[in-house]
């Protein structure tokens, strides 16, 4: 049995989600001012909770769109930590084309090589003070003799930290024209 209850709303982004009840089961009850301030309080951090649990879900489904947006693209796009050298995405024609597994960087020796003059040459090209501006270049990845043309530039990333975003094409066959 039922003696006394409390029932407060749920809300998540100022619209009501639904209630939370609290029951007093043993005797029949007055609620104290202090006692329905801290469930109240309990009821607003439910409410947070769930705001928390909805706003993860879309940052996850915005992130998973985008995901499948630029794995649609035939372009080499990727995303790296601009202190470190470290990928922190890849999309699907730069994994295929250069067998790069970005979420546990596991590459072949000589690979991980490869990739890693290709990033430090981007690097090195980039003047100083253009840094934290977008550019675009061409560059021969010397292991393979194949031209690039390459569009850099900073965004926010998912955890806040600046990141470098490059976009390349493969651009052997333009160069291989302009020669003749």
């Amino acid at each position: 049995d039922v003696y006394a209850m409390a029932i407060f709303a749920v809300y998540s982004n100022d619209h009501r989600h639904g209630f939370i009840r609290f029951d007093e089961c043993v005797k029949e009850r007055y609620w104290s001012r202090d006692t329905i301030a801290f469930l109240e309080t309990i009821s607003k951090l439910v409410s947070t909770a769930v705001m928390r649990r909805k706003n993860a879900e879309a940052v996850m489904t915005y992130q998973k769109t985008m995901e499948t947006v630029l794995n649609n693209i035939p372009t080499y796009i990727y995303v790296v930590d601009p202190h470190t050298g470290d990928v922190s995405f890849a999309n699907q024609a730069y994994r295929r084309d250069f067998a790069f597994d970005y979420p546990t960087q596991v590459v072949e020796e000589a690979l991980h090589l490869r990739t890693t003059e290709y990033i430090r040459n981007l690097f090195e090209i980039i003047p100083e003070n253009l840094h934290d501006r977008p550019h675009y270049f061409e560059i021969q990845m010397h292991s393979t003799q194949k031209w690039y043309g390459v569009q850099s530039s900073f965004i926010p990333w998912i955890d806040g930290r600046s990141m470098r975003l490059f976009s390349c094409q493969d651009i052997s066959e333009k160069k291989r024209q302009e020669e003749y």
